[in-house]
């Protein structure tokens, strides 16, 4: 759920080639899809890495804008570390002005619940907020 509890997992082992083609999961055959609101998909490498993840919502925006994620900030010179305490969708930098030059390597994206993503940033930390799409609509 948006808190973090894990409903299922569906642990699939298979070794897909570069340029294949293939369905791992076929959603529609799951019959508590509408009840879990969410599906969350790492594709973890060989060596255990996480290779990429995508994030599947079958909710609307206004379910999950009932929690607040809690963001926790930490700065460590041009690292921004954010963490999530419950899903945040949508997560942002942005300026505090307009004359402020802000170069992000990675803006928008969503954080699981107890998920942190560390970002470079090219302004003072005193110059940035971070927000995203709940926080914005719970202030």
């Amino acid at each position: 759920d948006f808190n973090g509890t894990v409903i299922n997992t569906y642990p699939i082992e298979k070794t897909v080639n570069a340029f294949e083609n293939l369905v791992l999961l076929d959603l529609p055959t799951l019959p508590m899809l509408p009840k879990i609101g969410a599906l969350f998909m790492p594709i973890v490498e060989t060596d255990h890495r996480l290779g990429h993840s995508n994030n599947y919502f079958f909710s609307t925006p206004a379910d999950r804008v009932k929690i607040d994620p809690k963001l926790e900030l930490k700065f460590e010179g041009q690292k921004l570390t954010i963490k999530a305490n419950a899903l945040a969708n949508y997560v942002w930098i942005r300026a505090k002005r307009e004359d402020t030059y802000l170069h992000l390597e990675n803006n928008y994206f969503d954080l699981l619940p107890g998920e942190s993503r560390t970002v470079t940033i090219s302004a003072n930390p005193a110059d940035i907020e971070v927000t995203c799409y709940q926080c914005e609509l719970l202030s």
